[in-house]
């Protein structure tokens, strides 16, 4: 492991892309990027003087320049902690499925406008607006779940005050219920798919996280949170993105295309598997807090057998599909691209250490990476 000194710091972060983020604000400061398994820098951010080369009176005698340079340092634990507030990895789950769905619409390279790349992007800044507005208000209401189950989150752990949180949080609902309104009115593209998916969002997903007694059932009940995540995920991320593109931006009539309905069973299988699975590494704090999930109740082992073969059969349902198609290049592709990712689950799966909490996180991630990776071969379904 190489680390990187500097006379003036010592720049430790736990994301590379946080470490990007931070490269264009500081210089002469060198970032290393750890994993963040690593205990003791999983608060996200060390800074370490070097005391034998600066002074401790330095800051008070440094030049003004160097004043104001040591002023913006201070701040950068406020940037990593709202960096792990917005939780870049579902975010990236959301993009993938944006771009991945915006290919299935398109059937000539000319299609493939500069019109129709501002129409995606005009797509993508809501949904990912949504995104941080869904993981915000979450966290807000489970900080007390938090602290046992995810105790490194910013708000759990104090990194983020509570008014920090809350403010990201309705700042991104503020900017999303007004691109809503231009919809509505029409300044956009008056497109229902569009606006009643934005709204699905906004509403189921706000339900769900807020405290409200009579919706806490929803979080208390496995098959409801799978429900709603799967009915955002089906609904509001793909089919209502793929009308939205195909008939407002490119002004075709709206047609279910092969590669969206095989998209749409595939979804209803994997979507509510992979949620299953996201209470396993939880069970501890979940049973501590009365929540009786679907893993608190059957136990990890029988879970992660049920998540196993329900993925399972929707990889191999996709190879079955994807022997019947007319064309050899979209067999084989279909064909191996899903026999190669159901083996990289297996590989996987066959190494998983249940009682490790850090791994069975990292395996929930896996599967989202391997179901947006799944999202490129969904072109070949034709």
């Amino acid at each position: 492991m190489t680390v990187y000194k500097e006379p003036e710091l010592l720049l430790i972060v736990d994301s590379p892309l946080a470490g990007i983020v931070l490269g264009f604000q500081i210089s002469k400061v060198k970032v290393h990027c750890l994993n963040s398994k690593l205990g003791k820098y999983d608060k996200g951010i060390v800074v370490a003087r070097n005391e034998s080369s600066i002074p401790r009176n330095y800051a008070a005698a440094a030049p003004e320049h160097e004043k104001a340079r040591l002023m913006d340092l201070s701040k950068l634990p406020n940037l990593i902690s709202v960096y792990r507030f917005i939780r870049i990895e579902p975010m990236i789950g959301i993009v993938m499925t944006v771009l991945t769905t915006s290919i299935l619409p398109i059937e000539t390279i000319s299609e493939l406008s500069p019109a129709y790349i501002i129409g995606v992007l005009k797509v993508l800044v809501p949904m990912i607006l949504m995104q941080i507005y869904n993981v915000g208000i979450n966290q807000l209401y489970d900080i007390d779940i938090d602290k046992a189950n995810k105790p490194y989150l910013p708000l759990a752990s104090g990194e983020l005050s509570i008014a920090a949180g809350r403010s990201i949080t309705v700042t991104c609902a503020t900017l999303v219920c007004c691109y809503c309104l231009s919809i509505a009115m029409g300044l956009m593209s008056r497109s229902p798919p569009l606006l009643a998916s934005i709204l699905t969002i906004f509403v189921v997903g706000g339900a769900y996280s807020i405290d409200v007694s009579s919706l806490n059932l929803w979080k208390n009940n496995t098959y409801l949170t799978s429900l709603v995540v799967t009915t955002m995920a089906v609904f509001s991320h793909q089919l209502a993105i793929f009308l939205h593109l195909q008939k407002y931006v490119l002004g075709k009539p709206m047609l279910l295309k092969k590669s969206i309905i095989f998209a749409t069973a595939f979804m209803c299988i994997c979507i509510p598997g992979t949620t299953f699975f996201k209470d396993v590494p939880d069970v501890d704090g979940d049973r501590a807090n009365g929540t009786m999930t679907l893993s608190v109740k059957w136990g990890k082992e029988n879970v992660f057998k049920l998540v196993l073969g329900m993925l399972m059969v929707a990889y191999g349902g996709a190879v079955v599909v994807g022997t019947t198609l007319p064309r050899l290049l979209n067999r084989i592709v279909v064909v191996m691209g899903h026999s190669i990712i159901a083996s990289i689950l297996l590989f996987h799966a066959q190494k998983l250490d249940l009682s490790d909490n850090h791994a069975t996180e990292s395996f929930y991630l896996l599967l989202w990476m391997l179901k947006s990776v799944q999202g490129f071969l969904l072109p070949f379904f034709c």
